[in-house]
């Protein structure tokens, strides 16, 4: 799991907690961060981030009833699935 979200930390977003959060995130076990990301963490003031076993990752805009769809939430998501699909094809 945590090779998955340090592929968020090789490119700059524009989010600028992001980084910072993401490093937080890697300090716990794959296990605590597994349980962590299905129960849904917040990883910027703007952004969610759920992880579904078996299915994969959901990144989504918490305002987006407001806002709309933010294109940097589809970019996070499609980067973080191609990581985790990358690795079980690997396996």
């Amino acid at each position: 799991m945590k090779e998955q979200l340090q592929i968020l930390l090789q490119r700059d977003y524009g989010i600028s907690t992001l980084n910072r959060t993401i490093n937080s995130l890697l300090e716990y076990s794959d296990d605590q961060l597994v349980n962590l990301l299905v129960n849904t963490i917040k990883i910027s003031d703007e952004l969610a981030l759920q992880y579904l076993p078996g299915v994969g990752f959901r990144c989504w805009n918490i305002n987006q009833g407001q806002v709309g769809v933010l294109p940097v939430a589809g970019l996070i998501e499609r980067k973080l699935n191609k990581e985790l699909l990358n690795k079980s094809l690997n396996s």
